[in-house]
C-alpha cells in the first residue's frame, strides 16, 4: 500500500458466526490513525448479496466481514517491508479473540525508477513503435504505462493509454491516424501504484516513413595503415536514436568479414560520450560511432576507398552514405646529412637535409641513444614538424657523448628505417674561440693588424688616431655562434685619462668630417 490507499481486509470466522464486533489497529501502518476510524461490514447481516450468487445473508456469506481503512495521505511513516495490524473480534458477551500471528502490510510511497532513452519511430502502415531502457533495476517496477496526447505536455497523466509489463522495453500504438503526430511518455509503476513522475517525450508521425536521413560522416583521421582502427562518427538528421548501423571496408580492407565492425549508439548508450556531465542528451542524440580494425595481412593498394554506411529504421527503411578513406602502407623517404655539433653551454645541434620529395612527410622523429645503436625506436626522443631540418637537443650531461638517428614520418604513421647515426659529446664549456685576425683601417689602410691573442675569448687591442672602420675576423668551426644581441665588439675612446664606450652600431660626431664608426662583422 502507500498513503492515500484504502486497506480493504477480509476476516472470516468460524462457525459462521455473525455476532461478533471487530476493530483493526492501523496506527503501526499510519500515524494519523484514530481508534474507530475502520468502517466494518457484516456480510452475514447486512442484507447484500455481497458474493454474486443471488442470495443475501446465506450461510456462505455468514461469519465474514469485511474491514476498511483509508491511509491518510499526511501519514509520515516510512517505507517499510512490513506493519503489524491486529484485528480482534469481540462476541456478544464481552468475550475477544486477536488475530495470530498479526496480519503484516507493507507500506510504500516510494516511486520506482524512470525508464530512459524513449524513442517513437513512424513504421510502414501507420503505427508508431516507442522502445526505451529499462531501469538498471527492475526490482520495484510491476509495469510501465503509456500516456499519449496529440500537443506537446499535453498528456493527461492519470489516464494511461495502455501498459506493458516489467521486462518490456518496447511498444506499438496501431491506434493512429495518418499524417497526425502523437507524443508519447512512458512512466514505471510498482505494486503499491506509485509512479514516476518524469515527463521525458518522444514523438512521431503517423504514416510518415522516409526513413533515416544522414547529416554527416567523419573519419578521426585523414589517412591509415595497416593495422589502424578507423574510427567513423556518423551524425543523423532529428536526433534519430532508432537505427541500426553496418558499414562496408571491404574495400579498404579485403579481410573485411560482414559485422566485423562496431557500433556505439551515443544517444542510448548511458555515457556522457561527449564530456558535458550529460548522458543520452539531445546533443547525443542521433550521434553513432562506428569502429573496425584494419586487418594486418590486408593487401590492398594505396590509394583513396570509398566505404559504404547504411542506417535502418525500426520500419526497415533504410539510407547510405559514402565515405572516401585513404589507405597508406608506404613509408616517406629518409632524410640525409645528418651531422650533429656539441655548442656552447651543453646543447647539441643537429642538422640535416629534408627528404626528398618531402610531400609524404609529417614529421622527423629523433631518437637519441647513449651508445651506438642504442635508439629505442619504439619511443621517440623529439619530433619537428616537416620542413624544419634541424634541432637543438638541450637535455644534455656535460661529458656524456650522445648518438643520434633522425627518420621521417608520414601522415599515417609510417616511419622509414634508416639507421644513419651521429654522434657528438656535450660540453658545458663549449667549443674555443679561435680569434684569427682583429685589424683597424684608417685612411684606407690598416692602422693595427692583430693575428692572435692571449686572451682568445675576450680580446682587447688598442690603437690612437682617427678609425674609419673596425672588424673582428673569428674561426667558427666547432660550433661556436654568435648573435648580435649576444656578441659584439665594445668600442672605447679616449677623452683624457678617462674611456667612454662607443656604443655599437652607432656613428658619434666631433666635428667636421671625423666621426667613429663600429661594426660587427661576422666573417
Amino acid at each position: 500500500y502507500k498513503d492515500g490507499d484504502t486497506v480493504t481486509l477480509k476476516v472470516t470466522l468460524a462457525n459462521n458466526n455473525t455476532a461478533c464486533t471487530l476493530t483493526a489497529d492501523f496506527s503501526n501502518i499510519d500515524n494519523q490513525y484514530v481508534t474507530g476510524a475502520e468502517s466494518v461490514v457484516n456480510w452475514g447481516t447486512d442484507g447484500v448479496d455481497n458474493n454474486g450468487d443471488g442470495h443475501i445473508d446465506e450461510p456462505a456469506e455468514q461469519g465474514v466481514y469485511v474491514i476498511t481503512y483509508p491511509i491518510s495521505t499526511v501519514n509520515n511513516i516510512g517505507d517499510g517491508s512490513s506493519y503489524s495490524v491486529p484485528v480482534t473480534a469481540t462476541d456478544g458477551v464481552g468475550n475477544s479473540t486477536s488475530y495470530s500471528p498479526p496480519l503484516t502490510l507493507t507500506l510504500d510511497n516510494t516511486p520506482p525508477p524512470s525508464p530512459t532513452n524513449l524513442v517513437a519511430t513512424a513504421l510502414a502502415g501507420g503505427g508508431i513503435q516507442l522502445s526505451w531502457t529499462l531501469p538498471s533495476s527492475e526490482a520495484d517496477v510491476s509495469r510501465y504505462n503509456i500516456y499519449r496526447a496529440l500537443t506537446s505536455g499535453d498528456q493527461n497523466f492519470s489516464n494511461p493509454l495502455d501498459y506493458v509489463s516489467k521486462g518490456t522495453a518496447t511498444y506499438t500504438d496501431a491506434s493512429t491516424t495518418s499524417g497526425t503526430t502523437y507524443y508519447y511518455v512512458v512512466r514505471a509503476q510498482d505494486i503499491a501504484g506509485n509512479t514516476d513522475t518524469n515527463t521525458t517525450e518522444a514523438s512521431a508521425t503517423a504514416g510518415i516513413t522516409t526513413g533515416p536521413s544522414f547529416s554527416s560522416i567523419i573519419s578521426d583521421k585523414s589517412v591509415y595503415k595497416d593495422g589502424d582502427t578507423i574510427i567513423l562518427t556518423v551524425t543523423l538528421a532529428n536526433h534519430n536514436t532508432g537505427c541500426t548501423f553496418t558499414a562496408d571496408f571491404s574495400n579498404i580492407d579485403d579481410q573485411y568479414v560482414t559485422g566485423g565492425e562496431s557500433v556505439v549508439n551515443w544517444g542510448t548508450d548511458s555515457v556522457d560520450n561527449n564530456g558535458d556531465g550529460k548522458t543520452d542528451e539531445p546533443a547525443e542524440q542521433g550521434i553513432y560511432v562506428i569502429s573496425y580494425l584494419i586487418s594486418l595481412v590486408n593487401t590492398k593498394a594505396d590509394g583513396s576507398h570509398s566505404v559504404p554506411v547504411t542506417a535502418t529504421d525500426a520500419a526497415s527503411n533504410t539510407a547510405t552514405k559514402s565515405i572516401n578513406l585513404t589507405l597508406d602502407n608506404t613509408a616517406p623517404p629518409a632524410p640525409t646529412s645528418l651531422s650533429a655539433t656539441a655548442l656552447a653551454g651543453g646543447s647539441i645541434k643537429l642538422t640535416w637535409t629534408a627528404s626528398s620529395p618531402q610531400t609524404d612527410v609529417s614529421q622527423y622523429n629523433i631518437y637519441r641513444g647513449t651508445t651506438s645503436g642504442g635508439q629505442d625506436y619504439s619511443s621517440t626522443t623529439y619530433t619537428v614538424s616537416a620542413g624544419i631540418t634541424t634541432y637543438t637537443d638541450a637535455s644534455t650531461t656535460d661529458g656524456q657523448t650522445y648518438y643520434y638517428v633522425v627518420r621521417a614520418q608520414d601522415a599515417a604513421g609510417n616511419i622509414e628505417t634508416n639507421t644513419n647515426e651521429v654522434s657528438a659529446t656535450a660540453s658545458t664549456t663549449g667549443p674555443p674561440l679561435s680569434v684569427s685576425q682583429i685589424y683597424i683601417k684608417y685612411g684606407g689602410g690598416v692602422l693595427y693588424d692583430l693575428f692572435s691573442s692571449t686572451d682568445s675569448d675576450n680580446p682587447t687591442v688598442f690603437a690612437n688616431g682617427k678609425i674609419d672602420e673596425i672588424y673582428l675576423r673569428l674561426d667558427l668551426s666547432g660550433g661556436f655562434e654568435l648573435s648580435e644581441t649576444s656578441s659584439s665588439i665594445i668600442l672605447f675612446k679616449g677623452v683624457g685619462e678617462s674611456a667612454e664606450e662607443v656604443a655599437g652600431s652607432q656613428e658619434i660626431n666631433e666635428g667636421p668630417g671625423c666621426c667613429w664608426q663600429h661594426r660587427n662583422q661576422y666573417q
